[in-house]
């Protein structure tokens, strides 16, 4: 589920069904794909609340350079509404992470959302850059 107050989206609900594979999986690179049908509920703050079928990829590619030092990564998630087929929506990822110590990892990305159909008076794409500290076991 995912909320955009500048975008007027109040609340976005995905539920779906998906398959997928992995045509790369090595310890240096991989990829995985998966096709979903999803039900979509969206709720917005002014503009009316829309609810309809679509079709959904998932693209999660990761790629180790420099001695596992550095992990490039891009993520993409899609919904093409089955419904009204000029509309799509898109969130991409693009980044680099690094371990620092004991399964702590720095990372810097930058993410893309495109909604082709965006709520009156709101922009179409947004773009984020963002630097991040967490976890990974």
């Amino acid at each position: 589920m995912a909320a955009d107050e500048f975008a007027g989206l109040d609340l976005r609900g995905i539920v779906g069904l998906g398959v997928g594979f992995p045509p790369v999986d090595s310890q240096k690179r991989s990829l995985n794909l998966e096709a979903k049908a999803q039900r979509v509920v969206e709720d917005y703050v002014v503009d009316e609340d829309t609810e309809f079928w679509g079709s959904g990829w998932t693209i999660d590619y990761e790629e180790l350079l420099w001695d596992a030092w550095l992990t490039f990564y891009f993520r993409n998630n899609g919904v093409l509404n089955l419904e009204e087929t000029e509309r799509v929506f898109l969130e991409v990822w693009v980044g680099l992470k690094m371990p620092i110590h004991g399964g702590v990892v720095g990372s810097a990305e930058v993410n893309v959302e495109h909604d082709s159909e965006p709520p009156q008076d709101t922009e179409e794409t947004d773009l984020t850059y963002r630097l991040k500290l967490g976890y990974e076991w």
